[in-house]
This record gives structure tokens, C-alpha cells and sequence, in this order.
């Protein structure tokens, strides 16, 4: 019997080794940017990349990528997506009806999103349930067709401004002068969070029950927040007190005012840099354009892990029928949730194997997924990061500042971190707060202008690094780093050796 046994797992290895090759006969790859999300989320994003679900007038469909437990490759052809787009949109026109599309087709998965939560699931039978499930899958693969797009898009139109002002001023003022240009059309949620979170802290130290209303309304409204990897890890009653005492002492009133008063300032500046520059009717468009989709670039994917708040009371329901924890049925694939929901499969071996490692694969438009040793063989070599003296990024919050990093990726990290450390990490959410409020500077691997950590690095004047795609990978806790926030990058001084 361990003879076969032992003979079919060879003959498995050998297979598994073939595709591998297959996949990476050319060793094209590069590694993108690591991203803690869960295996449901990652199979939705790679399986939604790979499928026209909207009609956004080009083919933006990705034909190879793959997600090795967080880590996220591309194959060498991945920047001529931002090309196919750029052909298609020869006059902009193509590309504000991408803008306007997304804003649109959101406002209309939100229709079904909240029908979800008005339901009774608990009531339905299981074909009744999967039926559901199938219809906010559905909704989520439509979302999908906007993932990879307005990054694309951005770019383009990044590459676009600064044609525009090099023709106007020298380079060492443009980052200063796309900074100003680009400032968001809108509010990005989190922004609107931080108002509202502001308004709640002078009500501490009132009436128990008042404080309790307040703070049970606020949930409501903004407990997904908690949650930006679908994990369903959403803010508790105890996660928003700890945050209000946290803030104890701070003049709500004057904060918000003075947010409110750099809002107006930023704009200002911003339309006497327009008379000033004299840009012409088609530039304000492509720089009008390019501030759209800054705020829509968060807000997608905000709509995205909000969606998972409003359907919780399913997604819950459909874990209990499958006799799985959340964090379990968050290991599957949208389509093996919803076959299991017809016929129920024996879960348990594949889930053990995937805690452990997973790969998603898009191998020519197709999805496959691996577990276990299968995975394993997917990984790439990361020996290089050790070889890194200098990791580059974008800024958003300028200064210089010397000390040691500390690598937080999970709420669990937070007790590791130490006043005056420089925080890196993958992306901040308002949990990391008090952490940005104690660090000496901030470095992340993913982010934009209007993301998070550059948002709150401006508040708290503290010199901040974004988009550096892995410094989470080269950095380890007690690295003696120089963080350059004048000109974007990070210098490695001394290696921590233990």
C-alpha cells in the first residue's frame, strides 16, 4: 500500500515539476509586491484579470501571474498592458469612460451587495444559498475588470503630466509639481473615517450609553475598515475604544478644522499652479483626469472589502453549512465554495495543506491552483534582497531620518514595535495609527499618493516612503536604516546579524 502510495506522489511531484518548467521556461518573471490577502481573494483577482466581465473597449485581460503565499509575480509582458490601453486611448475619451463606468457598475453591485444583507440566509436551503453566493461572486468578478486598469491608466497619464511640465520646468521641481497637480478629486474613505472617528472622541468620559450609541453607529458605517485583505477581520466595539483612549487629549474640533483647512489650501494652490503654469484646455483635461483616477484607484478596492461587510451574514452562513471556521472557508476558491455548496466534499486534507502553502497560477488565461509541496515548487529564490544596499520609492511626506526598522505586517506585530522605530510594512489601515504616531518615519511596499500611510504621514509630519514594491522583503527588524524622504529612497547602514 506505501508503495503506491509513495509511486502516485512521484508521479505527482513529476507533473507538477512539468508545469512549473512550462510556466517558467524563460525565467521572465519579476516580483511585484507582497500583499497578505487571503487565497479567496487572490484566486478572484487572478481568475477576474483573466476574463472580459465588462466591456471597457480593449482587452485588458492578464495572460500570466501568479501569487505564491502573498507574493505576487509578473511575467515580462506585463507592461504592455499599460500599452494595449494606452493604444485604445488615443484621446482620453476611452479613458474617462473607464472612470465613469467603474463609479457606475459599483453603484449597482452595491444594489445587490445590500439586498444580501437585508436577507434571512440562515432560512434558505443550501441551493438557495449557493444561488446567492453565485450572484455576489458575479458581482465581484465584475469589480475585477477595474483591478488592473486604473493602474494602467494612472500610469499613462502620469507619463503624460510630467511631458507636459518638463516642457515648462526642470526636473528636480516636477515631483514637487505632480505631487500638487494630482491631489485627489475627492475624499478618499478613509479620510472620511478619520473625520468621523474625530467627532465621537470628545464624547469619551460621558454617559456610558451615549458613548456606546455613538461608537455601535460608527461600526455600522465603518467596521469594514478593519478588513483590507478579506479576512474578515472587521473592527470590534473593544478595537474602537482602545483607539478613542489612544487619542485621549486630542482637540477634536481643532484637528478636524485644520484638516479642513489644508483641504482648502491644497486646492487653492493647486488652481493658481494651473493659471500659473498656463496649461491649455486639453492638459486641465489629462491633469483632471489623472485626479479622478487617483481617488478612484483606493476607492475600488475599498467598495471591494466593504462588500465583504455588507454579505458577512452569508459568507458566515455558507462556512457554518460547510462545517468550516471563516478563516478556512477564506482558503478556497469562490468556485470550490460554491460546487461544495451542492455537493459537500471532504475539505478537511486541503485546507490543512494550504495553511501551510499555496500557489495561484494563471498559466495562459488559465487559473490553477496548488497546495502544499505543489506550491513549493512554485516559489522564487529571494537570495538577491540580501545583496540590496538601497530599496527607491515614492515620496510622500518629505525628511530625513536615521534608526532601526521594525517589519510589521500583522496586527499581531504591534507588541515587537518600540518608540522613535521606523515602521515598514506592506500598507497601513487606521489600526497602525498609533504606531505611525510613535515611529520616526514610515516605509511601505504598495501605496499611491492618496493611500493611507501618505495621508497620515502628512498629518503627523512624519518623512514617509511609499510604493517601494519589497521593502518588507530586504528590511528585518533592527536594520540600521536612513530613510531619505527627499529624494525617495531607503539605505541600508548596517545589517542587524542576529
Amino acid at each position: 500500500m506505501w508503495k503506491l502510495v509513495s509511486k502516485f506522489a512521484i508521479i505527482k511531484i513529476y507533473y507538477i515539476m512539468i508545469e512549473k518548467n512550462k510556466l517558467q521556461k524563460n525565467q521572465n518573471w519579476r516580483k511585484l509586491l507582497t500583499r497578505q490577502n487571503s487565497l479567496f481573494m487572490d484566486s478572484l483577482k487572478l481568475y477576474g484579470a483573466s476574463h472580459l466581465f465588462r466591456d471597457l473597449g480593449y482587452d485588458y485581460r492578464i495572460k500570466n501571474y501568479k501569487i505564491i503565499n502573498g507574493a505576487n509575480y509578473v511575467y515580462k509582458d506585463y507592461d504592455s498592458y499599460v500599452r494595449n490601453l494606452e493604444i485604445a486611448s488615443k484621446n482620453n475619451n476611452r479613458l474617462q469612460s473607464i472612470l465613469s463606468s467603474g463609479y457606475s457598475d459599483i453603484k449597482k453591485f452595491q444594489i445587490t451587495w445590500k439586498k444580501i444583507r437585508g436577507m434571512k440566509v440562515s432560512s434558505l436551503s443550501n441551493e438557495e444559498v449557493k444561488k446567492i453566493f453565485d450572484k455576489y461572486i458575479e458581482t465581484l468578478l465584475g469589480l475585477m475588470a477595474y483591478l488592473f486598469t486604473p493602474l494602467f491608466a494612472e500610469k499613462i497619464l502620469m507619463e503624460k503630466i510630467i511631458d507636459i511640465l518638463r516642457k515648462r520646468r526642470g526636473q528636480i521641481e516636477i515631483d514637487l509639481l505632480i505631487e500638487t497637480l494630482t491631489i485627489p478629486k475627492k475624499r478618499s474613505l478613509l479620510q472620511e473615517e478619520n473625520i468621523e472617528f474625530l467627532k465621537i472622541i470628545h464624547t469619551w468620559g460621558s454617559k456610558p450609553s451615549d458613548l456606546t450609541k455613538r461608537i455601535s453607529k460608527h461600526l455600522q458605517s465603518w467596521a469594514w475598515l478593519g478588513d483590507h485583505n478579506y479576512r474578515g477581520e472587521f473592527w470590534t466595539f473593544r478595537d474602537l475604544t482602545s483607539r478613542i483612549r489612544s487619542s485621549k487629549g486630542i482637540n477634536n474640533k481643532k484637528v478636524i478644522t485644520e484638516i479642513r483647512r489644508a483641504e482648502r489650501i491644497a486646492e487653492t494652490v493647486y488652481n493658481n499652479l494651473l493659471k500659473k503654469l498656463k496649461f491649455n484646455p486639453a492638459e486641465k483635461k489629462i491633469i483632471d483626469l489623472a485626479r479622478g483616477y487617483v481617488h478612484f484607484r483606493t476607492y475600488r478596492l475599498d467598495q471591494l472589502f466593504y462588500s465583504e461587510f455588507l454579505v458577512k451574514n452569508m459568507l458566515f452562513e455558507v462556512a457554518k453549512r460547510l462545517e468550516l471556521d471563516y478563516k478556512d472557508l477564506i482558503l478556497l476558491s469562490p468556485l470550490e465554495i460554491s460546487s461544495s455548496l451542492s455537493i459537500t466534499p471532504n475539505l478537511s486534507t486541503i485546507i490543512k495543506k494550504r495553511r501551510k502553502s499555496y500557489a495561484i497560477v494563471l498559466d495562459n488565461y488559465r487559473l490553477k491552483i496548488f497546495s502544499g509541496l505543489g506550491s513549493r515548487l512554485y516559489s522564487e529564490g529571494d537570495g538577491i534582497h540580501e545583496k540590496v544596499g538601497v530599496i527607491k520609492g515614492n515620496i510622500a511626506y518629505r525628511g530625513l531620518v536615521k534608526g532601526r526598522a521594525r517589519v510589521i505586517l500583522k496586527k499581531s506585530d504591534f507588541n515587537k514595535f518600540l518608540p522613535h522605530d521606523i515602521l515598514v510594512t506592506s500598507m497601513t489601515t487606521p489600526d497602525f495609527v498609533p504606531l505611525m504616531k510613535a515611529c520616526s518615519a514610515i516605509v511601505t511596499d504598495e501605496g499611491g499618493i492618496t493611500c493611507h500611510a501618505a495621508i497620515i504621514s502628512r498629518e503627523l509630519k512624519k518623512p514617509c516612503i511609499i510604493g517601494t514594491k519589497m521593502a518588507t522583503q530586504i528590511l528585518k527588524d533592527n536594520d540600521l536604516i536612513e530613510v531619505d524622504a527627499n529624494q525617495g529612497i531607503v539605505k541600508i547602514l548596517k545589517r542587524e546579524t542576529k
